[in-house]
């Protein structure tokens, strides 16, 4: 675990000490807390506070400055590879998937996907 944290160049931004000794987890025979939360430095420098919320357990929840962290390169387009659609197996797959789909189509109130 160690190489692998020190190979993709993570570091821990839960900081546990003595005064934060916020259990996450509590069960008949004990507690435990969730002691490692693993970032790149880039995303650490943007960290903005970790903290633990009540849920049916204590989630952990890290708030992140993200107003730096992307940049805007202009129009992005995706274009499939037409060359795909003349290939037997392509075609077949995509009928496989049609086929599928038209079968599950009923499982949806929409089918729109911004009915969130």
């Amino acid at each position: 675990m160690e190489r692998l944290i020190q190979g993709l160049g993570l570091v821990d931004v839960w900081e546990a000490s003595v005064k934060r000794q916020t259990y996450t987890l509590y069960t008949p025979t004990g507690a435990a807390w969730l002691d490692r939360i693993y970032v790149t430095e880039d995303l650490r420098r943007q960290k903005q506070g970790v903290e633990t919320i009540a849920a049916d357990h204590l989630a952990v929840l890290l708030r992140v400055d993200m107003t730096t962290l992307f940049i805007h390169t202009g129009r992005v387009i995706w274009r499939m590879n037409t060359s795909n659609l003349n290939d037997l197996p392509f075609q077949d797959k995509i009928k496989e998937a049609w086929t599928e789909w038209k079968t599950r189509v009923s499982r949806y109130s929409s089918l729109v996907g911004t009915d969130m």
